[in-house]
């Protein structure tokens, strides 16, 4: 998937424009079940990123129903050129998607008096 493990813009400022080589749209779905036993207490939060002229957008969607989890997280490059000026919203939105990455399903024992 397109985990990032650091943000790849970490100089302050930028005077020349960003160039990728393609545009591309990256998706992942992940269905989990539940194990019998268990119960779940946290996922990660749906939330939608994009800087201004919305050139790069990232989305993520987590839903729990019964003991299924489902988490459809999209990456959509939508402008393979991103002027200087726009450098520091990119910047802060790979910083944004690090830290999001690292959120986690936590599940927690089912209480067995229910």
């Amino acid at each position: 998937f397109h985990r990032n493990e650091q943000n790849p813009f970490t100089r302050p400022e930028r005077d020349i424009p960003v160039d990728y080589p393609f545009l591309f749209q990256k998706e992942f779905i992940a269905n989990l079940v539940v194990p019998s036993g268990f119960e779940v207490e946290e996922v990660p939060k749906s939330i939608r990123l994009s800087i201004p002229g919305r050139g790069i957008e990232l989305s993520r969607l987590a839903q729990v129903a019964g003991n299924r989890i489902t988490i459809l997280s999209r990456l959509n490059l939508k402008n393979k050129t991103f002027e200087a000026k726009l450098y520091k919203y990119l910047r802060d939105f790979y910083s944004q998607t690090v830290a999001l990455q690292s959120q986690q399903v936590v599940l927690k024992e089912a209480n067995s008096a229910n």
